[in-house]
């Protein structure tokens, strides 16, 4: 932008003249600089070219920054929008089954609930060596409530049967009605997200204390988030 006293008179702006005899015609910078009779008789003039071409991109920038800062209050609203109405609906088609688990982590003793399907590799390798029935069997004031999911509500129990995951006492076995693919998919239990299988989750009176969602369960490790749900810190 040209700012020099020629550019403002090139423009129509007025420049102020030095306190002094009536016509002085000196400038700030020391020029002399003789006013248009437009400028003496205090007319309006014609806007600067140049320097509306400079602001032209100020303006811009600041319509873009605007326009930005709405466009994204407007996703965020969206997202939330959609958050909620996901939740509602997941909280309208929650089947009976999360009802019955809910009633049973309420215990004051500390329930696993544990997520399985018949068809997942590293379900079945927990399930190898006996692994979950000598868990099972290794913590008798444990509650143990398998749930078969993304299956389409299929009782696979007699594939728990081949690995000693039956007739235990303190095992409850239940299947998940919603499809393995699809809307219907579950995607939450209890509120809770449910995004890998095996998932194993451990309760006591109501609260959720621990959760491996992801990976195949090490038992030791299992063991020691059980103990430290059921301790009185």
């Amino acid at each position: 932008m040209n700012l020099s006293a020629e550019g403002a008179l090139e423009c129509g702006a007025p420049v102020p003249p030095f306190i002094g005899s009536k016509g002085d015609t000196r400038v700030e910078s020391g020029r002399g600089l003789p006013q248009s009779k437009a400028l003496a008789r205090n007319e309006s003039v014609p806007p600067c070219p140049n320097v509306d071409a400079a602001l032209a991109p100020l303006a811009q920038n600041a319509e873009c920054a605007h326009l930005g800062r709405m466009i994204r209050d407007s996703a965020v609203i969206l997202s939330l929008f959609l958050l909620v109405s996901a939740a509602s609906a997941v909280g309208a088609d929650s089947p009976a089954v999360e009802t019955a688990v809910k009633e049973m982590v309420a215990s004051k003793d500390v329930t696993v609930v544990h997520f399985w399907a018949p068809w997942c590799s590293n379900c079945i390798v927990e399930q190898k060596d006996d692994g979950w029935a000598n868990f099972i069997k290794g913590n008798p004031r444990v509650r143990f409530v398998f749930i078969e999911a993304w299956n389409d509500g299929k009782d696979s129990r007699d594939s728990l049967a081949k690995y000693n995951i039956d007739t235990q006492p303190n095992l409850t076995l239940l299947a998940d009605p919603r499809p393995r693919r699809g809307e219907g998919r579950m995607r939450n239990f209890m509120g809770l997200p449910v995004t890998w299988l095996p998932s194993t989750w451990v309760f006591r009176e109501g609260r959720l204390s621990y959760a491996l969602n992801h990976g195949e369960v090490r038992f030791p490790i299992l063991q020691q988030l059980v103990d430290d749900a059921g301790a009185d810190w």
